[in-house]
């Protein structure tokens, strides 16, 4: 919280938690991601300027922006359009969305430097078919062009909705896009070609100790809330995906919080931090 009187702070303090997982405290210096947060912000300060006769909500963009590239949009755009983003609508799941994510990875790879991909990401409303096809494009295509971190997990709405729904859902996806990412490891004891020849024709591998121990170890993926059986298994059990969720939702929130990180740790966070801020700072100046 700041408290100020023309520019000059009168009372500054942090409450709450930075990350209420780990249970680390606000300070006055913590950095926060607002996102489209800061759309909130802009319409506020507008508001403002409207109320003081600055502005027009009405006020065509040519009126403010003279200089704007395209003049045919800017005498077609009002300010009213802007703050309620009825033009220029971003599309986050596009299939241009996974192009530029396999650009951005072989441009990182190229000057190897790690790169942030955005992935698990839909422009859907609610959690469903749109949601999930479209988490399992964008994802698959950041992960396969070699991004280092997916950003985007139970996001919605065009990054507008977080649902946590959604982030159980796109937490199967996630591991079905790790192991796809995996690929297929090609090695005498992968391939395991005596096993062919000691079966025979005709057989199966079930029997073999070489076959469980691959399920055990991650070849073969298992699901948490896809369903594999039977269609008329399917109704007679009632499958809900959606409601697996959800019920696995409430589950998590019903948990304890979870330890948090012990004190020697955090100052460890917090000089890696702190540090890095300094270097950015120096290499802006």
């Amino acid at each position: 919280m700041l408290v100020a009187k023309k520019g000059s702070p009168l009372f500054q303090k942090a409450y709450g938690l930075a990350s209420k997982e780990f249970n680390v405290p606000n300070r006055v210096d913590t950095k926060f991601n607002l996102g489209s947060i800061n759309k909130i912000f802009t319409q506020i300060a507008i508001g403002q300027l409207v109320e003081q006769g600055k502005v027009s909500f009405d006020d065509k963009l040519a009126k403010h922006l003279p200089d704007y590239p395209d003049h045919e949009a800017a005498d077609k755009v009002t300010i009213r359009q802007l703050l309620d983003m009825k033009s220029g609508m971003a599309v986050c799941a596009g299939p241009e969305i996974p192009l530029f994510n396999l650009v951005l990875g072989q441009m990182a790879k190229f000057y190897k430097v790690p790169a942030l991909g955005v992935g698990l990401n839909s422009d859907a409303k609610i959690p469903g078919i749109q949601a999930a096809y479209e988490s399992m494009q964008t994802g698959l295509a950041a992960a396969l062009s070699g991004a280092d971190l997916l950003v985007g997990i139970g996001v919605l709405d065009d990054n507008n909705t977080l649902s946590l729904t959604q982030m159980i859902i796109e937490s199967e996806i996630a591991r079905m896009v790790k192991r796809i990412r995996q690929g297929v490891t090609v090695t005498d004891e992968s391939l395991m070609a005596h096993l062919i020849a000691k079966a025979g024709p005709g057989q199966h591998f079930l029997g073999f100790k070489e076959t469980l121990n691959g399920l055990k170890t991650g070849e073969v993926f298992f699901p948490k809330f896809s369903y594999r059986n039977t269609y008329d298994k399917y109704f007679a059990d009632g499958h809900d995906e959606i409601g697996e969720a959800r019920a696995e939702v409430e589950r998590l929130l019903a948990l304890p919080d979870p330890d948090p990180l012990p004190p020697e740790t955090d100052r460890e966070l917090r000089r890696i931090l702190d540090a890095a801020d300094k270097a950015c700072a120096e290499s802006a100046a």
